[in-house]
């Protein structure tokens, strides 16, 4: 006789960190971000703090590029990534951003300083998917008391 199989119950549990695909020149490259209420904050404080300075240096280097300033403009760079980088390692994680270094370096730790846009286009991106998370999360909870509401009343 064979055994009666046995319906098992799946649970759908959220991880506290969401895989982001970034296309770094033709190379797909999986970080991933934290989404854990305490790094989110963290996150947001970090960026409110860094991003007026982020824009004023930018302001500054691109006058810099356009009088031809290099030294001055790779300086400033330096300035910008060093206000990014916070950001984007608290959302990555240490070794996320040493990987995101890494690939923008195509396999050799590149120099922040160098890839200043392409930080800001990857902070850019996770911001994009901490709104996601944000948003998903709030659906997901108010579906949740919904039930847990129509099931007391039942």
């Amino acid at each position: 006789m064979g055994k009666k199989k046995t319906a098992r119950s799946k649970a759908k549990i959220a991880a506290v960190a969401r895989p982001l695909v970034l296309d770094i020149g033709g190379t797909n490259v999986t970080v991933h971000v934290r989404t854990a209420p305490r790094v989110l904050k963290a996150v947001a404080n970090v960026a409110i703090e860094n991003g007026k300075n982020i824009k004023a240096i930018e302001e500054r280097r691109d006058a810099a590029l356009e009088a031809g300033d290099f030294d001055e403009t790779y300086r400033l760079d330096g300035e910008i990534a060093s206000l990014i980088e916070p950001i984007v390692s608290e959302a990555l994680g240490r070794v996320g951003y040493e990987k995101l270094l890494a690939a923008l370096g195509g396999g050799e730790k590149a120099d922040p300083a160098d890839c200043t846009p392409q930080l800001v286009q990857v902070m850019q991106a996770i911001y994009d998917e901490i709104n996601r998370f944000v948003m998903t999360a709030a659906q997901t909870t108010a579906g949740a008391s919904n039930a847990l509401q129509a099931a007391h009343r039942d």
